[in-house]
């Protein structure tokens, strides 16, 4: 594995991350269920972790979309909280309430770290349910350490079935550089990500533009394609969503070379969706998730 490198703040001061913070607790209200938060060391720093859900029920693991962090599940936590133990993981190197000690250079390392959060909720194997770069992150721990995840669910997951379309490789580049990109109209913003922008709660907007006024680059690799290889070795069961109208790559070659070279995957498109597919289309999404996890097929 690569060696880490030197670690950048991913904040202009720690003033700016504090105004963050207020701004994802307030977005956090949008989730409309009592909840904990828990902090746990890892050997790559604290990581931020959102819980809700009876303990009695099923564990289920929640890798939100980068950028959004955990606030981003709420149209999906009161009816999912009903079934399942719920604990949202914050991406650590990403703005979020996870803080990167070190770098992440390579997707074993971030396999490494949801390891050690697993450990240190005492979860030896769950469901897992990853979106865009969660999903990303999903399928690596499927990859390299299988025996710690019963089944999974891949939402839109970034470049790792099919590979960004060259308009969005130029876009991710430059925004990273030049943040301030980004329209100052977030309502314009999000029509690229969501079929329904006027429809997402202005908390989680707020979180973006939080993010791009306070933020400097995150601590994160660019997801890249699986190899055919790699996609062959993951036998968890699998179900992959992506919605009809995703921007960054083609859902039908992403579903199709999942079900050519993943031996244990199903496909499904989610219709009317952009990349934000669980909030466009909640109820689908719910029952997909409840569906595949609860069944004992």
């Amino acid at each position: 594995m690569k060696q880490p490198t030197r670690l950048n703040p991913i904040f202009k001061s720690a003033e700016a991350k504090q105004r963050f913070y207020r701004v994802y607790d307030t977005a956090m209200m949008a989730w409309n269920t009592p909840y904990v938060s828990k902090d746990v060391n890892t050997s790559f720093g604290s990581t931020h972790i959102n819980i809700c859900g009876d303990e009695d029920k099923p564990p289920l693991i929640l890798l939100s979309i980068m950028t959004f962090s955990s606030v981003s599940w709420y149209p999906n936590i009161p009816e999912l909280s009903k079934h399942f133990r719920i604990y949202s993981v914050d991406i650590i190197g990403d703005h979020n309430r996870s803080e990167a000690s070190r770098l992440l250079p390579d997707k074993k390392y971030f396999v490494e770290w949801l390891c050690e959060v697993m450990d240190a909720l005492k979860l030896n194997k769950a469901n897992i349910t990853g979106e865009s770069y969660g999903g990303f992150i999903t399928l690596s721990l499927a990859l390299y350490h299988p025996e710690r995840i019963n089944k999974a669910i891949l939402i839109a997951p970034a470049a790792t079935l099919t590979d960004w379309k060259f308009s969005v490789k130029t876009f991710i580049t430059v925004v990273k550089i030049f943040p301030s990109i980004i329209p100052a109209d977030y309502n314009e913003a999000f029509k690229i990500f969501s079929d329904y922008p006027q429809k997402v709660d202005s908390r989680v907007k707020d979180v973006l533009k939080s993010v791009y006024k306070e933020g400097v680059s995150s601590q994160l690799i660019t997801p890249k394609e699986f190899t055919e290889d790699e996609l062959s070795q993951v036998k968890t069961k699998t179900l992959v969503m992506i919605g009809e109208h995703e921007p960054n790559y083609d859902y039908k070659d992403a579903l199709q070379r999942a079900e050519k070279f993943m031996p244990n995957v199903t496909g499904f498109m989610i219709p009317n969706a952009k990349h934000l597919v669980n909030i466009d289309q909640p109820e689908i999404v719910n029952e997909k998730i409840i569906e595949f996890f609860l069944s004992s097929k």
